[in-house]
């Protein structure tokens, strides 16, 4: 199994929220509510990425995964 270090730096700041949450209740909605911008940001931003990827002909990678290497 392979976790890249985008995945491991989400998971501490979620266990970091999540913690937080539990320590100060008055902050856990403000904590949810960035969570969820923060998501929905990362999902725009990889559908834009896509995007520019077909308009250029290549075809989307994904996270661990690398473009093969140009024929000559």
């Amino acid at each position: 199994m392979f976790i890249d270090l985008t995945a491991i730096v989400v998971l501490v700041l979620g266990g970091l929220a999540v913690y937080i949450a539990y320590k100060r209740p008055e902050l856990a909605n403000a904590l949810g509510v960035g969570a969820v911008i923060i998501t929905l940001l990362v999902l725009l931003l990889q559908d834009q990425e896509e995007t520019k990827n077909q308009q250029m002909g290549g075809s989307p990678t994904t996270a661990g995964q690398t473009c093969p290497a140009p024929k000559h």
